[in-house]
């Protein structure tokens, strides 16, 4: 379950709302089709080609329908609730003494938003795609949700 949420999480930036709606069907294709709960606009994701493999590998070991929720509890037969998945975390952050300050479900999202900040080599265009992707509505609103720093930004300088 913990393995699905970080692949899923990490790799789509979706909030815990829509990651627990998902279905197994949902990773047959190339892309994931949904209408955000939140927001209630549509988003189409393209599925990262570790992300498939990291699905079919969980799918196939606990050998799960295309019906079945992503992150279904196997014992009541239901979705996983956000306390639950929360809790799980908390005690992960505990038994491997990770310095983090806020671990939760959330904590993917944002790693999502931090790596393609990251990767496009912390530019502007990168926060203005992630403030369309987080439906945000100005990138002031994706630098803050980013943790962004003023000394962050002003390193940037120093990489030229």
């Amino acid at each position: 379950m913990i393995l699905t949420l970080i692949a899923v999480g990490s790799y789509t930036g979706l909030r815990i709302s829509d990651i627990l709606r998902l279905t197994w069907k949902s990773f047959n294709g190339t892309h994931i089709e949904l209408f955000e709960y939140k927001t209630k606009k549509y988003r189409r994701i393209k599925i990262h080609e570790v992300l498939r493999g990291v699905m079919e590998r969980v799918r196939s070991s606990i050998q799960a329908e295309c019906e079945h929720p992503i992150l279904r509890n196997p014992k009541r037969d239901t979705v996983y609730c956000i306390q639950h998945i929360n809790k799980k975390l908390k005690q992960i952050k505990k038994d491997y003494s990770l310095s983090l300050s806020n671990f939760s479900t959330h904590s993917f999202r944002k790693t999502f938003g931090r790596r393609v900040w990251s990767q496009a080599g912390y530019s502007e265009k990168s926060l203005i795609l992630l403030s369309f992707v987080f439906n945000h509505s100005d990138t002031k609103v994706t630098r803050r949700y980013l943790g962004i720093t003023d000394e962050e930004i002003e390193a940037v300088y120093d990489t030229l």
